[in-house]
């Protein structure tokens, strides 16, 4: 009995350093989290606990005299932080993908919002033309010469709108 209690206090202690350079390394790599927490300490805090918990283990198992009960919560104890900080991970990696999503549909919307920004400028440019060179042909004491002036600009106003909405509906 005395070698599974033992046994038991070990594979607790490894379990212990495991998730420690798996904390610290989710720390490490997950400098969003970082920049988000206004006391880093909050992130250490964590890796604090599992020092002092493998010291514990490690405490017992070289000087105690550890009974099955001792093994068994620490061992449990190990247990749930691996599956606490497995959760801890796995809610972390779920919003930082989400972010990654919404930040990359914001990108998204702000070139459509520039992108319809120009076109409407594009449009509007050629457009303007065509109608402002239309109320001048229409005025009376228009002479035939600024009549045939007006409607080459009118025309070549409407080809462009025209390439322009060509563009336009080739690239959707």
């Amino acid at each position: 009995m005395n070698h599974i209690i033992h046994l038991m206090i070990y594979a607790g202690s490894i379990l212990m350093v495991y998730n420690i350079v798996r904390y610290y390394g989710f720390t490490r790599k997950n400098e969003w989290m970082k920049n988000t927490l206004n006391n880093r300490f909050v992130l250490y805090f964590p890796l604090l606990l599992l020092v002092l918990f493998l010291i514990g283990y490690l405490l017992i198992g070289i000087f105690g005299k550890p009974d099955i009960v001792v093994a068994l919560i620490l061992f449990g104890g190990s247990i749930f932080v691996l599956v606490t900080l497995s959760i801890m991970y796995y809610i972390v990696d779920t919003i930082y993908e989400k972010e990654g999503e919404i930040r990359e549909v914001s990108e998204a919307s702000k070139a459509k919002s520039e992108f319809l920004s120009n076109m409407s400028h594009d449009l509007r440019t050629p457009m303007n033309a065509v109608i402002g060179y239309a109320q001048l042909a229409g005025r009376p004491g228009t002479t035939e010469d600024e009549m045939h002036e007006y409607l080459d600009k009118i025309y070549t106003s409407g080809n462009n709108l025209l390439a322009i909405i060509d563009d336009v509906l080739e690239m959707s």
